[in-house]
Formats: C-alpha cells, sequence, structure tokens
C-alpha cells in the first residue's frame, strides 16, 4: 500500500511538494523511521532528507526541557499526540487516514500532511493538483462552467468564463487570507487582456476588500506601459516584478523604464510562467526568498481537466486536502 507525504510551503515555486511511500500505515511509517526523527540534529542528518525527500520546518521530534525523547508510539492515538506536543504546530488533525498539521516558521504559514491511497481516491477533487507536477494544457470545444468563484464586474460579451486563483505572499497570515477564486464570466483566456484594458472592474459584491483586483489591475497597469496587447508577454513581465512589494498600488507612479528595471532577487531561483491558450500558471519570486502564486483558466479547459480544476480551486481556498 502506499501512504503520501504532502508539504504546502511558499518556498517551493508551485507552493507544493510530495512524496510517495510503500507503507502499510502511516503509523508504520512514523515506527520505521522514528530514530531518523528523534535522534540530536535529526534536521540537519542525511538520513532525514533522505527520509522526507526535503526539510519541513518543525518536523523532528524536538526534546522538551529535560523531558525524555518519546519512545515509539503504539497506536495513531499515541502518534498523534506526540506529534501535538513535540513538533512544533499551530493545529492537528486526522485519523489513521490522514493527518493534518497547521504550522509557520514566523514568516509565513506552513502545512505538511500524511495521508494513505485511501483517502487519496476518496477525496481526489481536492488533492489531484498535488499530483499534477506538468499541469496538462488541452482543452475542449464547448467549455464547463464550473459552479464556483466570486463575481468580477462588468461580465464579458462572449462565451465562457475565466476563473483567476491567487495565492500570494502579503504578510505571515498567507493561509488565513487565501482568497478563494475570482471569475469573470463571458471572456476566455484569449481575450481577458482587453477585457481588463477596456473595463473598470469592481467585484460584484460592494462590500469585498481583497488584493485580487489590484493583482489583476497591475497586470493591466502593465499592459497599459508596454502598449502589448499580446497576454503572454504582459504575464511574462508580470511573473518577474515583485508584487509583493507593488500590493497598495504604489506601481502605478512608476514609469515605464522604472518598471522595467524592477530586480526580484539575487538568488538563483527564477520565476516561472506556464503559458497556454486556456491555461496559465505563474510562480513569481519575490523578495529572493518566497514565491507568489497565480492561476488562471477558463471554460474550455475545465471542459478537459474537471477534476483538476475542482482540485485548484480548493488549493486556492484553503490550505486543508
Amino acid at each position: 500500500m502506499q501512504i503520501y507525504l504532502a508539504y504546502r510551503s511558499a518556498y517551493f515555486p508551485n507552493a507544493r511538494f510530495i512524496k510517495a511511500f510503500n507503507e502499510e500505515s502511516i503509523l508504520s511509517w512514523f515506527q520505521k523511521n522514528w530514530e531518523v526523527f528523534t535522534k540530536e540534529g535529526a534536521a540537519e542528518s542525511k538520513e532525514y532528507i533522505e527520509v522526507l525527500g526535503t526539510a519541513i520546518y518543525g518536523f523532528p521530534i524536538w526534546q522538551i526541557d529535560d523531558e525524555p525523547v518519546p519512545s515509539k508510539p503504539k497506536d495513531f492515538l499515541e502518534l498523534k499526540s506526540i506529534i501535538e506536543k513535540y513538533i512544533y504546530n499551530n493545529e492537528i488533525s486526522g485519523n489513521e487516514n490522514c493527518l493534518k498539521v497547521l504550522t509557520d516558521d514566523d514568516e509565513i504559514e506552513l502545512a505538511w500532511f500524511m495521508f494513505t491511497e485511501k483517502y487519496k481516491q476518496e477525496n481526489i477533487e481536492n488533492l489531484q493538483v498535488w499530483f499534477s507536477e506538468e499541469i496538462p494544457t488541452d482543452f475542449g470545444i464547448k467549455g464547463q462552467k464550473l459552479d464556483a468563484g466570486k463575481e468580477i464586474l462588468p461580465k464579458g460579451n462572449q462565451e465562457g468564463c475565466t476563473y483567476f486563483i491567487s495565492c500570494p505572499i502579503y504578510d505571515s497570515a498567507n493561509f488565513e487570507d487565501l482568497e478563494g477564486t475570482y471569475k469573470i464570466e463571458n471572456i476566455r483566456l484569449p481575450d481577458f487582456l482587453n477585457h481588463i484594458l477596456t473595463n473598470r472592474l469592481t467585484y460584484a459584491d460592494e462590500e469585498a476588500y481583497t488584493s485580487t483586483l489590484n493583482e489583476i489591475n497591475y497586470i493591466k497597469h502593465i499592459a497599459k506601459k508596454t502598449q502589448s496587447k499580446d497576454l503572454r508577454e504582459v504575464l511574462d513581465i508580470f511573473s518577474r516584478k515583485p508584487i509583493t512589494a507593488l500590493q497598495d498600488t504604489a506601481y502605478k507612479r512608476l514609469s515605464i523604464e522604472e518598471l522595467l528595471k524592477m530586480e526580484l532577487s539575487n538568488k538563483e531561483e527564477k520565476s516561472i510562467l506556464n503559458y497556454s491558450e486556456h491555461f496559465c500558471e505563474i510562480c513569481i519570486n519575490t523578495l529572493g526568498v518566497f514565491y507568489n502564486y497565480w492561476i488562471l483558466f477558463d471554460d474550455l479547459w475545465v471542459e478537459k481537466n474537471q477534476t483538476l480544476a475542482r482540485s485548484i480551486l480548493r488549493f486556492g481556498e484553503s490550505w486543508e486536502i
């Protein structure tokens, strides 16, 4: 049987990491690797990285004051109790089929999960995006709308619907502040840029106050400044400019020369733009540390990727799987 370790962190370009293990249960996996997680200096050990595949903040079993390191748990309830006491966390929940741990490293919120194949199969609409290392770009011809998303006005005057999922890092409450999905009815992604350039966008909910509209208006600003009608070209510039520093519309005071000279970071990590006609994924390396993450797609892409589309919506609205 397979079990899975999943880690949601903005230190990854697409905010997620997952690794599969051939193991009987979550409990037996912890029992098998207990010495690796409890020995002194566990987080810096070669064995720790080999087991997990990545470093997870707070994951080793920390010794508390003068208490001895806990022995291997005999059942799942004991395991959960040990994790709650000895592993740094803000919230822990779950059962033998899925363990969910919310944590933080002071700078940002993080979450890690252990779940079974059974849980995966029963919750694939939440989990599909975790198993899509390369998101497919194929699309249909009729379109399939999702019964989800908060509306941005005005609507377009064509067919379809475009969805915008926003997961940036503006402060340490990045999970708490997830805004979910926004949509613009009656346009598709190839018409998105022209629509936002020729309209003053507002929220359908007059009381809404989120960063999403500001992010879309930043895309609009880049298009105006560059006089580009090519969405891919505009999003390529967007993917290389740190919106974290521009969330209060300060970008409007910049000339195009100043905008294009802005540097992301000195680090080797680069931003990523995965663009196709009806789907776009943007990972922006910002402040040299975090990745801001956006996805845009329309109903034609949904038609061919319905389970994955619903999984992406879930990813944009909640830290939980």
